[in-house]
């Protein structure tokens, strides 16, 4: 009601992540839409951490399929944003889904 978007991005991953637990026949092709949809708000609103977070997610779902490289040079250029802050939990993992090197 008032307007404030904030965290849109974050409550769209979220509904990707729940409807991956839902499961279904189509819960992967819905769940990497909210992902895509979560990571384009993100990047609207200059709102690098749920970036991270959406790509994080999206390359979560996409690593047994073809789409992971795509979605792991993502990935990477949100990481590279946010500089050597390693001490940060979503930073660790987001960076253990990404190949050494």
């Amino acid at each position: 009601t008032s307007g404030e978007r904030m965290r849109e991005a974050e409550l769209l991953r979220w509904a990707g992540e729940l409807t991956l637990q839902r499961g279904g026949r189509h819960a992967r092709r819905e769940a990497r839409t909210w992902f895509e949809r979560a990571l384009e708000v993100a990047g609207q609103q200059h709102a690098r951490w749920f970036e991270l977070r959406a790509a994080a997610s999206l390359l979560r779902l996409d690593l047994a399929g073809a789409s992971a490289p795509k979605s792991r040079d993502r990935l990477a250029a949100v990481l590279a944003a946010f500089g050597d802050y390693a001490d940060w939990p979503d930073l660790r993992d987001a960076r253990a889904l990404l190949p050494a090197g």
